[in-house]
């Protein structure tokens, strides 16, 4: 058995996974346990809200993901997994650490946002959006400026408005490496088929919750210049609650009124900025700077 911490929960699992930070065994105490067993074919029994591959009821998330594994995870503190013949570990984990982590954190009514965490100062900002806008790429951008980083792709908020930390690295495309000019040759892939590395964050992981104080929504446009945009009051609650992780599993894990009472008390909380950069040929640079204007303008950053 193997003992990690993770989202500020202490983790017993039978599989290995170094992208965790390792914890002191413990048999006592565990917030969640991963475990190798069977999971239904079929799936649940009358689920509230099912797609191809996923079905959902008030306690339970079963997911499958063809030739990987099957998962089931129940009341934010069981996860099983089914692996199918002949699958690979690494992409297993990817499943496990992504939409089956997202799928508990939820069940523990933590706010989940599809997005990054960065530190700056003693508070945090996130990097929100949709997949494959660019906020793993915009991470590494600011990691390379020396910020800390507490988390990539889920940024879970506690009832208080921290940001829990995930897991010390971020992943990114071999596109995106090479504009932030870091080598891959002793990175490793995080699938065998694809060219998305895990790159370790070391001393540059912030292993502390911090307060959330910003939300950066990134977005692409047709445009050539990038677009900023401050929202305010009653028009931060859509956007806010559009950047939900997995927003098809999120309906009946949380009710429609505990997930809006969330964004509410969120919104009172931390500023909500909109970006949209170019679809292409944008500058990096020019992103970064923009966010750290505006964190300087709110004092966040002293200069």
């Amino acid at each position: 058995m193997y003992h990690y911490q993770a989202f500020q929960l202490t983790i017993s699992s039978e599989m290995m996974i170094p992208e965790l930070l390792e914890f002191p065994e413990k048999t006592s105490g565990i917030d969640v346990k991963i475990q190798f067993g069977i999971v239904a074919v079929d799936g649940l029994v009358a689920p509230l809200n099912k797609g191809v591959f996923f079905q959902v009821n008030e306690t339970m998330l079963w997911l499958h993901v063809p030739k990987i594994a099957r998962f089931l995870v129940t009341q934010g503190q069981h996860i099983t997994i089914d692996p199918i013949a002949d699958a690979d570990e690494d992409s297993i984990r990817i499943f496990l650490l992504g939409s089956c982590f997202g799928a508990l954190l939820m069940q523990r009514s933590l706010f989940v946002l599809h997005g990054s965490a960065i530190q700056v100062g003693n508070y945090s900002f996130s990097i929100a959006g949709p997949s494959g806008v660019g906020k793993s790429t915009l991470s590494g951008a600011f990691l390379n400026r020396g910020y800390s980083i507490l988390a990539d792709d889920i940024c879970a908020v506690n009832q208080t408005g921290e940001v829990l930390p995930s897991f010390p690295q971020i992943k990114l495309w071999a596109d995106a490496a090479k504009k932030l000019k870091i080598d891959t040759s002793s990175l490793k892939k995080i699938r065998p088929s694809i060219e998305k590395y895990a790159l370790p964050l070391d001393s540059h992981f912030q292993p502390a919750p911090l307060a959330l104080k910003m939300i950066y929504i990134l977005n692409s446009h047709n445009k050539s210049e990038l677009n900023i945009m401050n929202l305010t009051g009653a028009k931060k609650l859509q956007p806010l609650r559009n950047q939900l992780y997995r927003l098809n599993y999120l309906k009946n894990i949380v009710q429609e009124s505990v997930t809006l009472q969330q964004c509410g008390f969120i919104a009172n909380r931390v500023g909500l900025v909109k970006i949209s950069r170019p679809e292409s040929g944008f500058s990096l640079d020019k992103l970064v700077n923009s966010i750290e204007g505006d964190l300087i303008n709110r004092g966040f950053i002293v200069i």
